[in-house]
């Protein structure tokens, strides 16, 4: 049974306390508002005219450490924006027209050249040109100097349960060296629909501070065209309607309480060049892997690491759980760490060279 906890919060900036949590909880100055912890369901609050807005400070004498504004939306009437603070990658929500700034709407290319120095510019500029001919778009392996991976668990639609097993297993071999056990998961907003206990079993597991989970946008329909070439399968299929697909997830998340990430995963890591210029430029960094475990790919120093727990790929949890066994006294040791994809694009910036 989920208890419903009422917060109290003295909350003109609001601020996302948790990257994934199960109700939004926001902070005003000088006003106190009650937020009620509700199961991950859609809010029973209006929430309608989600959509893009690429937006910076009207005071154009601002540092370009200011913050950017990527989304706005309605909810219960009133207007907000979903913002980016380019220094750490995090979003946060603030209402439009009580934010510490006015905004100026602007194109791009815009917004990209005047904060091409900062943590944010620098990861699109490098994700964008991490471009292979079909596959791989975006980083695949961060911060080669470092020992361990980055994991990150695809959710794509399925008919089968969520892959319990794994995450228990994850949190048992790792728990006493990490805490929370920092794992990037690649959402569909079909999976998120049609999969509400594996859902909330989740959520469970970071409220009790089990795992860290960042979400990452994996489209949210993920259609699988069967017989196409790989050139025009998945999303890169001309009649994708990609603003739904990246849109889609983003608005299902934030309607559940969850926080989406700057992160967005090509379904079947598929992709072409025009297709990632325009996920790009919805402000997004793609993301994708140089050791998908099923397809027996060896992950290495600085990997980003794909398995599926959505009952569709056993054998790569398989895998994984092997490359734990095998890591066990380095883990003791404290020698091999499951790093956090956030933190490490924003160390990976630090150094070009440990990028690829």
């Amino acid at each position: 049974m989920h208890i419903s906890k009422r917060i109290v919060l003295s909350i003109p900036v609001i601020r996302i306390f948790s990257a994934s949590i199960p109700s939004l909880l926001f902070v005003f100055q000088g006003l106190s508002v009650i937020i009620n912890a509700a199961p991950a369901q859609p809010q029973k609050s209006s929430f309608h005219d989600y959509r893009m807005f690429l937006a910076m400070p009207a005071d154009t004498l601002q540092s370009d450490s200011a913050t950017i504004a990527l989304r706005r939306f309605v909810r219960n009437d009133s207007q907000y924006v979903v913002t980016v603070n380019p220094r750490d990658l995090s979003l946060s929500i603030a209402p439009i027209d009580t934010a510490c700034h006015a905004w100026r709407e602007c194109e791009w290319q815009e917004l990209l050249t005047r904060y091409r120095k900062t943590v944010y510019g620098k990861a699109i500029l490098e994700a964008r040109r991490a471009v292979l001919p079909i596959k791989d778009a975006g980083f695949n392996r961060l911060l080669s100097s470092q020992e361990g991976i980055s994991l990150t668990v695809d959710l794509c639609p399925s008919r089968h349960p969520l892959d319990r097993f794994f995450f228990d297993t994850l949190i048992t071999a790792l728990s006493n060296e990490e805490s929370p056990v920092p794992i990037g998961i690649a959402i569909t907003g079909m999976w998120l629909k049609t999969h509400p206990k594996d859902l909330q079993w989740l959520l469970d597991l970071e409220r009790q501070e089990r795992i860290h989970i960042t979400w990452i946008n994996h489209s949210f329909n993920h259609y699988v065209l069967p017989g196409r070439d790989s050139t025009e399968h998945f999303l890169v299929d001309r009649k994708t309607d990609l603003t739904q697909e990246v849109l889609g997830t983003e608005r299902l998340l934030m309607e559940l309480g969850l926080m989406p990430s700057l992160f967005f995963r090509f379904p079947g890591l598929v992709s072409n060049p025009e297709f990632i210029v325009r996920v790009v430029s919805f402000g997004l960094i793609p993301v994708g892997s140089d050791a998908w475990l099923a397809k027996e790919e060896v992950p290495r120093n600085g990997s980003i690491v794909l398995v599926h727990a959505n009952g569709n790929e056993p054998w790569g949890l398989k895998k994984f759980v092997g490359l734990l066994a095998e890591k066990q006294d380095s883990i003791k040791r404290k020698a091999w760490f499951l790093y956090d994809l956030r933190s490490s694009v924003i160390r990976a910036m630090d150094s070009s060279s440990a990028v690829h």
